[in-house]
Formats: structure tokens, C-alpha cells, sequence
């Protein structure tokens, strides 16, 4: 398991909910979306108190997770108001989550002079990178317009 280098690009309120165990209960955890052998997951946190996302093998029913891997998010923390929730690269593997019952119909990852297209399910994106970086995630509406966009730096 890598560790993740996230970039969140919402929420509101200046109230810190109570902090999250951030390890996920490997047991409940869903696949998302998977690109290969990888796959993002997700899982409630061991304490119940959070929703945690995370990299993993795409083929495992119980996936290995390390402590502290992926990112977790309280469940007391207000509804993300952007679409693109968050960004994060992992070598050569762009992750991220999309508001729920979001409006983005396709996320692709830019570099100079290059353009991959992501592969988005379940308000999730993922994608493997072989550009330099920086990269930048831009998410498009289903008529081409764009939602939302981060830059992730190397």
C-alpha cells in the first residue's frame, strides 16, 4: 500500500468534528472503480465514525490495507459542496471522489502536451499516468463544459 498525497478542493464550516480512527474496516470494504490490477475502495472507518478511501489490488475480496494508507473522512463533516471532492496521486496512479450524485460525466488527467482519460464509477475516478508532472484533474459535465479542476504537483 502507498501512501497517498491528497488535495481536497471542498467543504464548508470552520467546526472540526471529532477525529476518525483512520483505519478502514477491511471486511466492509466496496470496490469503486479499478484501472488494471489497481482499484480505489472504500470502507466505513474500524470505529464507525468515518468513510475511508483507499488503493488496493483490484482483485482482492478483502483488500490489505497499511495503517494511516488512502484518506478518511469524518461522517459528522458537512456534505462536500464541489463536485470534485478530491485528488490524489500515488506514483504513477490518480485517485479521487466525486461529490455523490454528482454531474461529472468524465475526469481526464492533463500534462504538457498530453491528455489521459480516467475511467469514473460510483462518484470515483481512476487512472494511470506516465506524463511528468504536474498534472492537472479536470472534470467535464456531460455536454463537454468544465465542473471543476486541481492541480496535483510533483
Amino acid at each position: 500500500m502507498r501512501n497517498r498525497d491528497h488535495c481536497a478542493t471542498g467543504g464548508r464550516g470552520t467546526q472540526q468534528p471529532p477525529p476518525v480512527d483512520p483505519v478502514p474496516d477491511q471486511a466492509k470494504a466496496r470496490r469503486l472503480v479499478a484501472d488494471g490490477d489497481e482499484a480505489l475502495w472504500q470502507a466505513p472507518s474500524v470505529d464507525g465514525r468515518g468513510t475511508c478511501w483507499f488503493t488496493a489490488s483490484a482483485a482482492s475480496p478483502a483488500p490489505h490495507v497499511g495503517l494511516g494508507a488512502g484518506s478518511c473522512r469524518s461522517n459528522a463533516e458537512p456534505a462536500p459542496t464541489h463536485e470534485l471532492v478530491s485528488a490524489g496521486a500515488s506514483g504513477d496512479l490518480v485517485t479521487g471522489i466525486l461529490r455523490p450524485g454528482t454531474r461529472i460525466a468524465k475526469v481526464t488527467i492533463q500534462g504538457d502536451g498530453w491528455s489521459v482519460d480516467a475511467t469514473v464509477a460510483n462518484d470515483a475516478f481512476i487512472a494511470r499516468v506516465t506524463g511528468e508532472r504536474p498534472w492537472q484533474v479536470v472534470a467535464y459535465d456531460a455536454k463537454g463544459n468544465i465542473v471543476s479542476s486541481v492541480k496535483l504537483s510533483g
